[in-house]
């Protein structure tokens, strides 16, 4: 996972309270102190730059300080637990086998064959009837409205 979207710990340096916070936290905390709008999904980029530029004026929960030191906590290794490396693209856990090969890559064969091949391209459409390629064209009525007809049958 990368750094700028790990999680945050805050810290107060009164009473040694300690809450590691993901996104949710981070918005929530955000929002008491109002620098946060009532945007739906904000850029994980921005809660986090927020969060950093606004601890001063977090309040302990425990003991009522104010300004929280901020860390981000840093993964923990979860291979050498023996859990599986999650792909940065899908979140689907990296094949084995493709770690060995490939012990440094951060996403699965599927992303990586897409970042590759670019979008998937939209299938062309063949005629029912004959087989050969239909084309796209305007349909007489009062409204415009595009159809397909094949080129060798007439098929729509």
């Amino acid at each position: 996972m990368p750094e700028r979207l790990c999680p945050r710990k805050l810290l107060c340096s009164e009473c040694e309270y300690t809450a590691v916070c993901g996104l949710g936290e981070i918005a929530s905390w955000l929002s008491r102190l109002g620098k946060l709008r009532r945007e739906k999904n904000p850029e994980p980029d921005l809660l986090f730059e927020l969060f950093s530029a606004a601890s001063a004026d977090f309040q302990c929960p425990q003991c009522g300080h104010q300004g929280l030191a901020v860390s981000v906590v840093k993964p923990s290794g979860d291979e050498d637990w023996g859990m599986a490396r999650k792909c940065e693209v899908c979140g689907r856990p990296i094949p084995p086998e493709r770690l060995e090969i490939f012990p440094k890559t951060t996403v699965c064969m599927a992303c990586k064959q897409g970042e590759e091949h670019g979008p998937p391209q939209e299938e062309l459409p063949f005629c029912p009837k004959c087989g050969a390629l239909m084309k796209t064209q305007t349909a007489r009525a009062e409204i415009t409205r595009y159809v397909y007809r094949c080129t060798e049958c007439g098929h729509s």
